[in-house]
Protein backbone atom coordinates (compact mmCIF):
# COMPACT_ATOMS: atom_id res chain seq x y z
CA UNK A 1 0.00 0.00 0.00
CA UNK A 2 1.49 3.34 -1.09
CA UNK A 3 1.03 6.33 1.25
CA UNK A 4 -0.63 9.50 -0.10
CA UNK A 5 2.72 11.30 0.04
CA UNK A 6 4.33 8.56 -2.05
CA UNK A 7 1.59 8.79 -4.64
CA UNK A 8 1.96 12.56 -4.83
CA UNK A 9 5.69 12.19 -5.48
CA UNK A 10 5.33 9.40 -8.08
CA UNK A 11 6.94 10.44 -11.37
CA UNK A 12 4.86 10.66 -14.55
CA UNK A 13 1.64 10.50 -12.55
CA UNK A 14 -1.42 12.10 -14.20
CA UNK A 15 -3.82 14.01 -12.03
CA UNK A 16 -7.41 14.95 -12.71
CA UNK A 17 -9.69 16.74 -10.33
CA UNK A 18 -13.42 17.30 -9.98
CA UNK A 19 -14.86 19.90 -7.62
CA UNK A 20 -18.25 20.12 -5.94
CA UNK A 21 -19.75 22.58 -3.47
CA UNK A 22 -18.70 20.42 -0.53
CA UNK A 23 -15.49 18.61 -1.56
CA UNK A 24 -12.75 18.18 -4.11
CA UNK A 25 -11.89 14.71 -5.37
CA UNK A 26 -8.48 13.94 -6.94
CA UNK A 27 -7.98 10.91 -9.16
CA UNK A 28 -4.45 9.60 -9.74
CA UNK A 29 -3.55 7.45 -12.74
CA UNK A 30 -0.14 5.87 -12.40
CA UNK A 31 1.75 4.82 -15.52
CA UNK A 32 1.86 1.13 -16.25
CA UNK A 33 5.11 -0.75 -15.92
CA UNK A 34 8.21 0.16 -14.02
CA UNK A 35 8.77 3.91 -13.58
CA UNK A 36 12.46 3.51 -14.42
CA UNK A 37 11.54 2.21 -17.88
CA UNK A 38 9.91 5.58 -18.70
CA UNK A 39 12.96 7.67 -17.86
CA UNK A 40 14.72 9.13 -20.88
CA UNK A 41 18.04 7.34 -21.36
CA UNK A 42 21.23 9.34 -21.71
CA UNK A 43 22.38 8.41 -25.23
CA UNK A 44 26.06 8.76 -24.29
CA UNK A 45 25.68 5.83 -21.92
CA UNK A 46 23.63 3.73 -24.35
CA UNK A 47 25.69 0.93 -25.99
CA UNK A 48 23.40 0.79 -29.05
CA UNK A 49 23.91 4.52 -29.71
CA UNK A 50 27.67 4.29 -29.26
CA UNK A 51 28.13 1.33 -31.64
CA UNK A 52 25.77 2.83 -34.23
CA UNK A 53 27.59 6.17 -34.14
CA UNK A 54 31.03 4.59 -34.48
CA UNK A 55 30.03 2.43 -37.44
CA UNK A 56 28.16 5.28 -39.11
CA UNK A 57 31.09 7.69 -38.87
CA UNK A 58 33.56 5.06 -40.12
CA UNK A 59 31.21 4.28 -43.02
CA UNK A 60 30.95 7.97 -43.95
CA UNK A 61 34.75 8.27 -43.97
CA UNK A 62 35.16 5.09 -46.04
CA UNK A 63 32.47 6.04 -48.56
CA UNK A 64 33.80 9.58 -48.90
CA UNK A 65 37.34 8.41 -49.67
CA UNK A 66 36.32 5.75 -52.19
CA UNK A 67 33.86 8.10 -53.91
CA UNK A 68 36.62 10.69 -54.20
CA UNK A 69 39.06 8.05 -55.47
CA UNK A 70 36.65 6.78 -58.13
CA UNK A 71 35.95 10.32 -59.31
CA UNK A 72 39.61 11.33 -59.48
CA UNK A 73 40.60 8.11 -61.24
CA UNK A 74 37.70 8.44 -63.66
CA UNK A 75 38.71 11.92 -64.77
CA UNK A 76 42.40 11.05 -64.99
CA UNK A 77 41.80 8.00 -67.18
CA UNK A 78 39.13 9.60 -69.35
CA UNK A 79 36.19 7.43 -68.34
CA UNK A 80 33.73 10.17 -69.32
CA UNK A 81 35.43 11.51 -72.44
CA UNK A 82 33.34 11.81 -75.61
CA UNK A 83 35.85 9.65 -77.47
CA UNK A 84 34.73 6.70 -75.34
CA UNK A 85 31.30 6.77 -77.00
CA UNK A 86 32.66 5.48 -80.30
CA UNK A 87 31.89 1.81 -79.56
CA UNK A 88 29.35 -0.12 -77.52
CA UNK A 89 32.14 -1.72 -75.47
CA UNK A 90 33.42 1.67 -74.38
CA UNK A 91 29.92 2.99 -73.73
CA UNK A 92 29.06 -0.01 -71.52
CA UNK A 93 32.36 0.25 -69.65
CA UNK A 94 31.66 3.93 -69.02
CA UNK A 95 28.19 3.06 -67.75
CA UNK A 96 29.69 0.47 -65.37
CA UNK A 97 32.08 3.02 -63.92
CA UNK A 98 29.41 5.73 -63.66
CA UNK A 99 27.08 3.34 -61.83
CA UNK A 100 29.83 2.61 -59.29
CA UNK A 101 30.37 6.32 -58.60
CA UNK A 102 26.59 6.88 -58.37
CA UNK A 103 26.17 4.04 -55.83
CA UNK A 104 28.77 5.60 -53.54
CA UNK A 105 27.28 9.06 -53.98
CA UNK A 106 23.74 7.88 -53.19
CA UNK A 107 24.95 6.13 -50.04
CA UNK A 108 25.33 9.55 -48.42
CA UNK A 109 21.54 9.86 -48.62
CA UNK A 110 21.41 6.82 -46.33
CA UNK A 111 24.26 7.46 -43.93
CA UNK A 112 23.57 11.13 -43.18
CA UNK A 113 19.86 10.66 -42.31
CA UNK A 114 20.93 7.72 -40.13
CA UNK A 115 23.16 10.10 -38.22
CA UNK A 116 20.11 12.28 -37.58
CA UNK A 117 17.89 9.31 -36.68
CA UNK A 118 20.34 8.03 -34.07
CA UNK A 119 19.98 11.30 -32.14
CA UNK A 120 16.20 11.72 -32.29
CA UNK A 121 13.29 10.28 -30.31
CA UNK A 122 14.69 10.66 -26.81
CA UNK A 123 11.61 11.87 -24.96
CA UNK A 124 10.21 13.72 -27.97
CA UNK A 125 6.57 14.80 -27.91
CA UNK A 126 5.89 13.90 -31.55
CA UNK A 127 6.73 11.02 -33.85
CA UNK A 128 7.24 13.30 -36.88
CA UNK A 129 11.03 13.82 -36.44
CA UNK A 130 11.67 10.07 -36.26
CA UNK A 131 9.28 9.36 -39.12
CA UNK A 132 10.80 12.01 -41.41
CA UNK A 133 14.40 10.99 -40.70
CA UNK A 134 13.66 7.30 -41.20
CA UNK A 135 11.75 7.94 -44.45
CA UNK A 136 14.77 9.82 -45.83
CA UNK A 137 17.10 7.05 -44.64
CA UNK A 138 15.02 4.30 -46.28
CA UNK A 139 14.81 6.24 -49.54
CA UNK A 140 18.61 6.55 -49.53
CA UNK A 141 19.03 2.85 -48.84
CA UNK A 142 16.69 1.84 -51.68
CA UNK A 143 18.42 4.22 -54.07
CA UNK A 144 21.85 2.84 -53.17
CA UNK A 145 20.75 -0.79 -53.34
CA UNK A 146 19.14 -0.32 -56.76
CA UNK A 147 22.26 1.42 -58.09
CA UNK A 148 24.51 -1.38 -56.82
CA UNK A 149 22.53 -3.95 -58.80
CA UNK A 150 22.36 -1.66 -61.84
CA UNK A 151 26.17 -1.61 -61.65
CA UNK A 152 26.26 -5.41 -61.59
CA UNK A 153 23.79 -5.54 -64.48
CA UNK A 154 25.86 -3.15 -66.60
CA UNK A 155 28.97 -5.18 -65.83
CA UNK A 156 27.25 -8.38 -66.84
CA UNK A 157 25.95 -6.75 -70.01
CA UNK A 158 29.45 -5.49 -70.90
CA UNK A 159 31.01 -8.93 -70.46
CA UNK A 160 28.32 -10.68 -72.52
CA UNK A 161 28.77 -8.18 -75.34
CA UNK A 162 32.48 -8.91 -75.63
CA UNK A 163 33.33 -10.88 -78.80
CA UNK A 164 34.76 -13.72 -76.71
CA UNK A 165 31.29 -14.30 -75.21
CA UNK A 166 29.29 -14.43 -78.42
CA UNK A 167 28.87 -18.20 -78.20
CA UNK A 168 26.89 -17.90 -74.93
CA UNK A 169 25.20 -14.57 -75.61
CA UNK A 170 21.79 -15.03 -77.20
CA UNK A 171 18.27 -13.60 -77.10
CA UNK A 172 17.22 -15.84 -74.22
CA UNK A 173 20.12 -14.67 -72.08
CA UNK A 174 19.40 -11.01 -72.86
CA UNK A 175 15.72 -11.47 -72.01
CA UNK A 176 16.58 -13.20 -68.73
CA UNK A 177 19.01 -10.39 -67.92
CA UNK A 178 16.39 -7.68 -68.45
CA UNK A 179 13.87 -9.56 -66.34
CA UNK A 180 16.33 -9.88 -63.44
CA UNK A 181 17.13 -6.16 -63.25
CA UNK A 182 13.47 -5.12 -63.67
CA UNK A 183 12.42 -7.47 -60.85
CA UNK A 184 15.14 -6.12 -58.56
CA UNK A 185 14.33 -2.46 -59.25
CA UNK A 186 10.54 -2.80 -59.00
CA UNK A 187 10.68 -4.92 -55.83
CA UNK A 188 13.09 -2.51 -54.12
CA UNK A 189 10.92 0.48 -55.01
CA UNK A 190 7.86 -1.34 -53.67
CA UNK A 191 9.70 -2.10 -50.43
CA UNK A 192 10.70 1.55 -50.09
CA UNK A 193 7.08 2.66 -50.51
CA UNK A 194 5.85 0.05 -48.03
CA UNK A 195 8.24 1.32 -45.36
CA UNK A 196 7.80 5.07 -45.96
CA UNK A 197 4.17 5.81 -46.91
CA UNK A 198 2.54 4.55 -43.68
CA UNK A 199 3.68 5.89 -40.31
CA UNK A 200 6.03 3.13 -39.18
CA UNK A 201 8.28 4.92 -36.67
CA UNK A 202 7.84 6.82 -33.44
CA UNK A 203 9.74 8.14 -30.41
CA UNK A 204 10.55 6.45 -27.11
CA UNK A 205 12.72 6.99 -24.06
CA UNK A 206 15.49 5.06 -25.88
CA UNK A 207 15.37 6.84 -29.25
CA UNK A 208 13.45 6.17 -32.44
CA UNK A 209 11.69 2.80 -32.65
CA UNK A 210 9.42 0.95 -35.06
CA UNK A 211 5.72 0.89 -34.40
CA UNK A 212 4.22 -2.56 -33.61
CA UNK A 213 3.46 -4.42 -36.83
CA UNK A 214 0.08 -5.97 -37.58
CA UNK A 215 0.21 -9.47 -39.06
CA UNK A 216 -1.53 -8.58 -42.31
CA UNK A 217 0.90 -5.70 -42.93
CA UNK A 218 4.01 -7.88 -42.53
CA UNK A 219 3.51 -10.64 -45.10
CA UNK A 220 3.78 -8.31 -48.15
CA UNK A 221 7.22 -7.27 -46.90
CA UNK A 222 8.38 -10.90 -46.70
CA UNK A 223 6.88 -11.59 -50.12
CA UNK A 224 8.71 -8.61 -51.55
CA UNK A 225 11.98 -9.77 -49.96
CA UNK A 226 11.53 -13.17 -51.63
CA UNK A 227 11.00 -11.49 -55.01
CA UNK A 228 14.13 -9.40 -54.55
CA UNK A 229 16.16 -12.51 -53.72
CA UNK A 230 14.77 -14.23 -56.81
CA UNK A 231 15.93 -11.35 -59.00
CA UNK A 232 19.35 -11.35 -57.35
CA UNK A 233 19.71 -15.11 -57.81
CA UNK A 234 18.81 -14.72 -61.49
CA UNK A 235 21.50 -12.10 -61.94
CA UNK A 236 24.05 -14.26 -60.12
CA UNK A 237 23.17 -17.21 -62.35
CA UNK A 238 23.91 -15.13 -65.44
CA UNK A 239 27.41 -14.49 -64.11
CA UNK A 240 27.96 -18.21 -63.47
CA UNK A 241 26.32 -19.52 -66.66
CA UNK A 242 29.22 -18.78 -69.06
CA UNK A 243 31.70 -20.37 -66.63
CA UNK A 244 29.76 -23.66 -66.69
CA UNK A 245 29.32 -23.72 -70.44
CA UNK A 246 31.83 -25.77 -72.41
CA UNK A 247 31.72 -23.10 -75.11
CA UNK A 248 33.89 -20.85 -72.99
CA UNK A 249 36.66 -23.32 -72.19
CA UNK A 250 38.88 -21.92 -74.95
CA UNK A 251 37.93 -18.25 -74.64
CA UNK A 252 40.22 -15.48 -73.47
CA UNK A 253 41.58 -16.06 -70.01
CA UNK A 254 41.23 -12.44 -69.04
CA UNK A 255 37.50 -12.28 -69.78
CA UNK A 256 36.92 -15.52 -67.86
CA UNK A 257 38.81 -14.12 -64.88
CA UNK A 258 36.72 -10.99 -64.98
CA UNK A 259 33.54 -13.06 -65.15
CA UNK A 260 34.65 -15.15 -62.15
CA UNK A 261 35.57 -12.02 -60.20
CA UNK A 262 32.19 -10.46 -60.97
CA UNK A 263 30.34 -13.66 -59.99
CA UNK A 264 32.13 -13.82 -56.63
CA UNK A 265 31.31 -10.25 -55.66
CA UNK A 266 27.74 -10.49 -56.99
CA UNK A 267 27.37 -13.51 -54.70
CA UNK A 268 28.76 -11.52 -51.77
CA UNK A 269 26.16 -8.79 -52.38
CA UNK A 270 23.34 -11.33 -52.45
CA UNK A 271 24.54 -13.10 -49.28
CA UNK A 272 24.94 -9.83 -47.36
CA UNK A 273 21.39 -8.77 -48.24
CA UNK A 274 20.04 -12.19 -47.24
CA UNK A 275 21.89 -12.18 -43.91
CA UNK A 276 20.57 -8.70 -43.10
CA UNK A 277 16.99 -9.85 -43.72
CA UNK A 278 17.43 -13.01 -41.64
CA UNK A 279 19.10 -11.11 -38.78
CA UNK A 280 16.31 -8.56 -38.49
CA UNK A 281 13.53 -11.11 -38.97
CA UNK A 282 14.72 -13.78 -36.53
CA UNK A 283 17.58 -12.47 -34.37
CA UNK A 284 17.05 -8.80 -33.50
CA UNK A 285 14.15 -8.27 -31.05
CA UNK A 286 11.15 -6.47 -32.53
CA UNK A 287 11.21 -3.75 -29.85
CA UNK A 288 14.81 -2.79 -30.43
CA UNK A 289 15.69 0.79 -31.34
CA UNK A 290 16.55 1.98 -34.83
CA UNK A 291 20.20 2.17 -33.79
CA UNK A 292 20.42 -1.61 -34.17
CA UNK A 293 18.04 -2.15 -37.08
CA UNK A 294 19.49 0.62 -39.25
CA UNK A 295 23.07 -0.45 -38.50
CA UNK A 296 22.35 -4.03 -39.63
CA UNK A 297 21.20 -2.73 -43.01
CA UNK A 298 24.11 -0.26 -43.13
CA UNK A 299 26.56 -3.13 -42.68
CA UNK A 300 24.94 -4.92 -45.61
CA UNK A 301 25.06 -1.76 -47.71
CA UNK A 302 28.74 -1.14 -46.95
CA UNK A 303 29.61 -4.76 -47.81
CA UNK A 304 27.82 -4.32 -51.15
CA UNK A 305 29.63 -1.06 -51.88
CA UNK A 306 33.02 -2.57 -51.05
CA UNK A 307 32.17 -5.58 -53.22
CA UNK A 308 31.46 -3.55 -56.35
CA UNK A 309 34.58 -1.49 -55.71
CA UNK A 310 36.82 -4.53 -55.29
CA UNK A 311 35.35 -6.09 -58.42
CA UNK A 312 37.52 -3.65 -60.37
CA UNK A 313 40.85 -5.22 -61.30
CA UNK A 314 42.56 -1.90 -60.57
CA UNK A 315 40.79 -1.25 -57.25
CA UNK A 316 44.03 -0.74 -55.32
CA UNK A 317 45.29 1.78 -57.88
CA UNK A 318 41.94 3.58 -57.75
CA UNK A 319 42.05 3.68 -53.94
CA UNK A 320 45.42 5.44 -54.00
CA UNK A 321 44.59 7.76 -56.90
CA UNK A 322 44.03 10.95 -54.85
CA UNK A 323 47.56 10.54 -53.44
CA UNK A 324 49.33 9.56 -56.68
CA UNK A 325 50.44 11.50 -59.72
CA UNK A 326 48.21 11.71 -62.77
CA UNK A 327 50.91 10.69 -65.27
CA UNK A 328 51.66 7.36 -63.58
CA UNK A 329 48.00 6.34 -63.53
CA UNK A 330 47.48 7.20 -67.18
CA UNK A 331 50.58 5.19 -68.07
CA UNK A 332 49.42 2.16 -66.11
CA UNK A 333 45.99 2.35 -67.71
CA UNK A 334 47.43 2.23 -71.22
CA UNK A 335 50.07 -0.48 -70.77
CA UNK A 336 48.07 -3.48 -69.60
CA UNK A 337 49.12 -6.62 -71.51
CA UNK A 338 46.70 -8.45 -73.79
CA UNK A 339 45.74 -12.04 -73.00
CA UNK A 340 45.21 -14.83 -75.53
CA UNK A 341 45.12 -12.40 -78.43
CA UNK A 342 42.35 -10.20 -77.05
CA UNK A 343 42.72 -6.53 -77.74
CA UNK A 344 44.22 -4.46 -74.96
CA UNK A 345 41.22 -2.10 -74.71
CA UNK A 346 41.59 0.15 -71.67
CA UNK A 347 37.84 0.16 -71.16
CA UNK A 348 37.89 -3.54 -70.38
CA UNK A 349 39.62 -2.69 -67.12
CA UNK A 350 36.39 -2.25 -65.22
Amino acid sequence: MRLPEEIAMAPNANFSSTSTAHETTETVQLPSGNDSELEVIDRFTQPEWLLAEIFNLLSIFCVTWICLSLTVYGFRTGKWQKENRSSSTKVNAGAVYTAAVAAYFFSFFRLLPDQVTFNLGYGDKSSKPCESAMDASIAGYVLTSVTVYIFLWFRQRSLYQHPAMQSVSNRRVHCFSWISIIVIVVANVFAGIAFTVPENYTFSNRGCVSRPKISFTVWPVYLNAGIVLLGQASMLYLFIYPLRSQATTNTAGRIVRMMKRSAVFAGVCMISDLLAMITLAFVVPEKTTRHVSSTVYDISMLVNLLSIFMSFETWLTILKSPLSKESSQASNQQTQPSVNGISNDTNLQF
